[in-house]
């Protein structure tokens, strides 16, 4: 099994910030203790380590899935876990645009003088631009990761929270990767038979 997070040495100072930045879309949903953006991205290497087999990886694929995973959240260090309210495709687009560009220019500020920055910043315009196969996964099994969050939260919690994130994700990130559409076919049917 691949390390953990294996760049926790060389951004130590990054994962630091990111541990003390709890996701906005839980709070604002008034979640008790919600997942960091540190949490979060452990969650999500842990995940694509368990999923290997169903998911059909080799572990080189494992691998360059895992550093993208790893790195996917950096800029939120700087620019923060900002939420993006689905009011209307058109303002929802423009929003998640400027997002970007406050993301990649976060990014740049934080990789200033770190010996990965070209490997991360390759990664991670991977990510942001689902270019291949690999890439377009770790987006899968990001959206994913909150699905089953929202279920959890809603369980122990009692807030409703995974009917409002399925048919999000229903509308607007339909999942394509059979094992991850099996996983959350389980999850509707927890869900349900937990009502």
């Amino acid at each position: 099994m691949p390390p953990l997070l294996r760049y926790e040495i060389a951004a130590s100072d990054i994962y630091s910030k990111l541990k003390d930045i709890p996701r906005t879309g839980w709070v604002i949903r008034d979640v008790t203790n919600p997942e960091t953006v540190y949490d979060h991205t452990v969650s999500l290497v842990k995940l694509a380590q368990e999923m290997q087999v169903d998911l059909a990886l080799t572990d080189e694929q494992l691998d360059d899935l895992t550093h993208i995973l790893e790195i996917h959240d950096w800029a939120e260090a700087l620019a923060g876990d900002e939420y993006v309210e689905n009011e209307d495709q058109a303002s929802y687009k423009e929003k998640k645009r400027l997002k970007a560009i406050r993301e990649r220019e976060a990014l740049q500020q934080l990789l200033q003088h770190k010996p990965c920055k070209a490997v991360v910043e390759t990664l991670f315009n991977r990510y942001e631009e689902g270019s291949g196969e690999i890439a377009k996964l770790a987006k899968e099994l990001d959206k994913y990761q909150a699905l089953e969050l929202a279920l959890q939260y809603e369980q122990e919690q009692g807030i409703p929270l995974f009917t409002e994130f399925d048919d999000y994700y229903k509308r607007d990130w339909p999942f394509s990767h059979p094992a991850i559409l099996e996983r959350i076919h389980n999850l509707r049917t927890q869900h349900t038979n937990t009502k």
